[in-house]
């Protein structure tokens, strides 16, 4: 299973998760390590920031389609 490390967000970085109890997750890229609550905390960032940036976009007037006449 591959993912984004939540630190750089290189999607090519290869993640590890340590396997000793402590479940802390560890980016080859950027050598930072994080948690699981690190994680969630990300990912509930970035969908609070979408989700504004969704509502104002679909709330913003539509151009309308140009329609070419025909002769």
């Amino acid at each position: 299973m591959k993912a984004a490390c939540i630190k750089c967000w290189n999607p090519d970085a290869l993640v590890t998760m340590d396997l000793d109890g402590s479940a802390l997750f560890r980016c080859s890229e950027c050598e930072e390590e994080f948690t699981r609550d690190d994680v969630r905390g990300a990912l509930e960032a970035v969908q609070r920031g979408w989700s504004r940036l969704l509502a104002w976009a679909d709330a913003y007037p539509q151009a309308e389609p140009e329609t070419t006449a025909t002769t």
